[in-house]
C-alpha cells in the first residue's frame, strides 16, 4: 500500500514557526506591488493615443508622467516590504530546520558519526539548507506575482487581437528548441556534481580539522596536494558542465525575451490593414515587452 506523499512546501512551511503567516502578506504585497508595475504601460499608451489625435497638452503629460512615477515607486516600496518579510520567514525556517537537525544528530549512534564524513554534514547543514533560502525568500513570494504581470498582458494583448497574441507567443517555441538540447544530460551531470561537492567538503573539512596534526608530523606538503587536488578537480568538473551548457542556454534566454520578433511585423501588419489603431499596436507591443 503506497503512502500519501507529503507537500514539500508544507513540510518546509512547518518550521516556520513564530514567523507563520507572514509569508501570505509577503505574497500579497508583491501581488499589489506588480499590479502597480503595470499601470504605467496604460499611462503610456493612454499618452500615445492623445499624441496620434493631436489632443494631448504639456500639463496632461505632466499628470501621466507623474502618475506612472508614483506607481513604480508603490511598486517598489510594496515589493521592498515583501522581501522584507519572506527574509525574516526564509532565516527563521532555516535557524528552526538546522537546530532539528543539530537535535538529530545528537541522537544518531555515535558509530554512525565517525563512520560520516564529517564534510558531509557541512554539506547538510550549511550547503544544503542554505540553498532553502532563495526558494522560500524569492521563489515563493516572487512565482506568483512575476507570473501574474505576463498572464495579464497575454491575456490583454489575445483580447485586443489574436494574431498579437499568437505573435507574441512564437518565441517559446523557439527558445525551447535549445533548452532541450542543453538539458539532455542534465540528471546525470548534476548527481556527479553533488557528489564531486560532498567529496570537496570532506576533504577541506577533514584538512583544516587536522592541521595541527598534521603540522606536528611534518605532513603538510602532503596534506595540501591532497586539498588542492580535490579543489582542482572539482573546480575543472564543474566548469567542463558548465562550458557544455553555455551555448545552449544563452541562446534560449536571448531568444525567450525577443517578444518583438513576432510582435512588431504584425503589429505593422495589422495597423496597415486597419485592424488595430497605433494606440492598440502600441499598447501590444509595450505588453509584449
Amino acid at each position: 500500500m503506497k503512502t500519501k506523499r507529503e507537500n514539500p512546501l508544507k513540510v518546509l512551511f512547518s518550521f516556520s514557526g513564530e514567523a507563520r503567516g507572514k509569508m501570505t502578506g509577503s505574497v500579497i504585497l508583491a501581488f499589489i506591488g506588480e499590479m502597480f508595475g503595470m499601470a504605467p504601460y496604460f499611462v503610456v499608451t493612454l499618452l500615445a493615443k492623445e499624441l496620434y489625435e493631436g489632443t494631448a497638452t504639456v500639463e496632461r503629460a505632466a499628470v501621466m508622467a507623474v502618475t506612472a512615477a508614483v506607481c513604480m515607486c508603490l511598486r517598489a516600496w510594496l515589493t521592498g516590504l515583501s522581501s522584507m518579510r519572506s527574509h525574516t520567514v526564509s532565516f527563521t525556517i532555516l535557524k528552526n530546520i538546522r537546530c532539528a537537525l543539530a537535535d538529530k544528530m545528537a541522537k544518531v549512534p555515535m558509530g554512525v558519526m565517525l563512520e560520516t564524513p564529517s564534510g558531509t554534514f557541512k554539506t547538510l547543514m550549511v550547503d544544503n539548507v542554505g540553498r532553502l533560502e532563495d526558494i522560500i525568500a524569492h521563489m515563493v513570494p516572487e512565482l506568483p506575482s512575476n507570473l501574474a504581470g505576463p498572464v495579464f498582458s497575454i491575456i490583454l494583448v489575445f483580447v485586443l487581437d489574436w494574431r498579437m497574441g499568437l505573435a507574441l507567443l512564437v518565441t517559446i517555441p523557439l527558445a525551447l528548441i535549445p533548452m532541450a538540447l542543453g538539458m539532455r544530460s542534465y540528471n546525470k551531470n548534476y548527481a556527479a556534481y553533488m557528489e564531486a561537492n560532498a567529496q570537496v567538503n570532506s576533504v577541506i573539512v577533514e584538512y583544516v580539522e587536522g592541521i595541527q596534526v598534521v603540522k606536528a608530523f611534518s605532513q603538510g606538503e602532503r596534506s595540501y596536494q591532497k586539498f588542492a587536488q580535490a579543489v582542482s578537480s572539482f573546480k575543472a568538473f564543474t566548469m567542463d558542465w558548465y562550458r557544455c551548457t553555455w551555448a545552449s542556454m544563452n541562446l534560449c534566454l536571448s531568444i525567450l525575451p525577443t517578444t518583438l520578433l513576432g510582435t512588431l511585423p504584425m503589429g505593422i501588419f495589422l495597423y496597415q490593414t486597419g485592424v488595430l489603431d497605433p494606440a492598440q499596436v502600441t499598447l501590444c507591443l509595450m505588453l509584449a515587452l
